[in-house]
């Protein structure tokens, strides 16, 4: 009887402790495209013909704050061959943001940070970084599932070569979304 009075204390102990992360949060898959509005061209903002497709997950605490982690596929090429200019490569990081809900709809910033590896224009591959800053829209359909809006602006640049040339490769461009989440929402 000892034993289950300690088993009983420990676990609950540990979900006291645990308490205040258990909340919301889910998991699903993402795509995206990039566009450029009327105007933008002449501000640098490169309009890269882009889908980002990928996966990610993430736990929000009882605050609103969102963390959690994705990993993504950047690409312009059905065949990998004959886009102008062609991209291809793929992040892992972090999520970071805010979520807020009422009913059945929900609202959220996020923030996504990664590195990994791309190649642009034919120019030999670059260990990279990829932020991405959103605003997202959510319609929970099923308690389990919910479909989600974002619009941002994403960006990837190189980590490795020479400091005076980082920004001046960095590629920066508005993005539209969607998300399919499963979870509790």
């Amino acid at each position: 009887m000892n034993k289950i009075k300690q088993f009983a204390f420990v676990t609950a102990m540990m979900l006291l402790a645990a308490s205040p992360l258990i909340a919301k949060g889910g998991g699903g898959t993402i795509w995206g495209t990039n566009m450029t509005w009327i105007g933008e061209e002449n501000l640098g903002v490169s309009n890269l013909g882009m889908t980002f497709t990928g996966g990610f997950g993430y736990g929000v605490a009882r605050g609103g704050a969102k963390i959690g982690g994705f990993g993504l596929a950047v690409h312009n090429s059905e065949d990998g061959s004959t886009s102008d200019p062609f991209i291809a490569g793929g992040f892992g990081g972090m999520l970071l943001g805010t979520y807020g809900s009422t009913g059945r709809v929900s609202v959220a910033t996020n923030l996504w940070l990664g590195v990994g590896g791309y190649t642009y224009d034919y120019t030999g591959g670059h260990f990279g970084g990829f932020g991405q800053a959103d605003i997202e829209v959510g319609l929970a359909v099923l308690r389990w599932f919910q479909i989600s809006g974002y619009a941002g602006y994403a960006s990837f640049f190189p980590i490795t070569g020479s400091p005076g040339r980082l920004i001046e490769q960095a590629k920066y461009t508005p993005v539209l979304g969607l998300r399919f989440t499963w979870g509790s929402f």
